[in-house]
């Protein structure tokens, strides 16, 4: 399913953080992201202090 991010809401949000939110979003369980893939997605990981 595609999502619409409204650019009033989402306009400074990044286009992996809409990626990642729109996984996150997925009805389908086998389809949807895991805990550890977004955990693990680039713009989660990036951020994060090692």
């Amino acid at each position: 399913m595609e999502y619409e991010f409204h650019p009033e809401y989402w306009g400074h949000v990044s286009p992996e953080a809409k990626e990642l939110v729109s996984r996150m979003l997925t009805k389908d369980t086998k389809a949807r992201v895991t805990a550890a893939e977004a955990l693990a997605h680039p713009w989660v990981s990036d951020r994060i202090p090692i």
